[in-house]
């Protein structure tokens, strides 16, 4: 049976209501949060999914979920008489990073609610990320009164979270907030990066190795409109030798007119770059529109990798 958010991706906001293991003060597997919240009441047992059958309930969706290590998902209905129904999924991750990259999905154009990490208000649903935690809560009719049902229990799920969690280190190197970052994607395997961003049918930057992971990100240029928004792709490595051979994959197979410059115009008239940053990452800016635009971009990622304010 298909939920009724079918076509967007969402999360079962199972367990947010309920008790996960990192959640504060709970045993495994025991609701915590009260009966009922802005008169609404839990409706029926919650239910369950694993990695592998999350298909029967999000068809489509449950191998983005797994991709960022799912571990289980809980789903919660809540009732109100005369009211519309609201639904509690929750995801279980196996990190905060894999949390991150659950929100992170979809493109965030709400307005954030003060909940969580992050968080999202969608006209009356709400997603949010928390810990190793991923969250949606969506009712099945538009209203104020259930927007407001929706933020309280959304803010109980949350005060139940206790560990904050941090999102993916390498987000933290893309450029400044003033380059207008947007659509900031975590994307530990090359099947997650070929759904945002299509670079070659082989494995050019090894994102399917052990203890490698990388940042997808869309950046306005200093000098020019969102319509010139182009990509910022950061890769981390365990070390030297692993950012040298994927460095060194990635110029053959994708730039090899660049090189040493690491730097080159490709067929679409824009510019590609590449460039080690520190000893245990790669960066590359992906079609930006001026070689001065992929070189300023990639710099900048190398100045907060070596601890310096661009």
């Amino acid at each position: 049976m298909r939920p009724p958010w079918e076509g967007r991706f969402r999360v079962p906001w199972l367990a947010a209501v309920l008790c996960l293991l990192p959640l504060s003060g709970c045993a495994e597997g025991r609701p915590m949060l009260p009966s009922s919240v802005a008169g609404y009441a839990v409706s029926g047992p919650e239910t369950r999914y694993g990695p592998d059958d999350l298909h029967d309930y999000i068809d489509g969706a449950a191998e983005v979920y797994r991709a960022f290590g799912l571990r289980e998902a809980r789903v919660l209905r809540w009732e109100k008489p005369g009211a519309p129904e609201i639904v509690a999924d929750v995801f279980e991750m196996g990190s905060a990073e894999g949390a991150f990259g659950a929100f992170h999905h979809d493109v965030r154009e709400g307005h954030p609610a003060g909940i969580g990490r992050e968080s999202e208000r969608a006209g009356a649903s709400l997603a949010f990320w928390k810990g190793r935690f991923f969250v949606s809560i969506l009712p099945s009719e538009e209203t104020g009164a259930a927007g407001e049902a929706v933020r309280a229990i959304g803010g109980a799920i949350a005060a139940a979270i206790e560990d904050e969690g941090d999102p993916p280190r390498l987000a933290g190197l893309l450029p400044s907030a003033s380059r207008t970052v947007r659509s900031v994607r975590f994307v530990p395997s090359k099947a997650l990066l070929d759904r945002y961003f299509f670079l070659a049918d082989e494995d050019l930057l090894d994102l399917d190795a052990e203890e490698v992971e990388g940042v997808l990100a869309s950046v306005v240029p200093r000098e020019g409109a969102a319509e010139d928004a182009y990509r910022v792709l950061i890769v981390g490595y365990p070390d030297e030798g692993a950012v040298g051979r994927a460095a060194g994959r990635f110029l053959e197979g994708y730039l090899p007119d660049a090189g040493e410059s690491g730097l080159a115009r490709t067929e679409n008239g824009r510019w590609t770059a590449v460039r080690r940053v520190g000893g245990r990452a790669v960066a590359i800016a992906l079609d930006a529109p001026t070689r001065d635009e992929a070189d300023s971009a990639l710099g900048e990622i190398a100045m907060r990798e070596g601890g310096e304010k661009p």
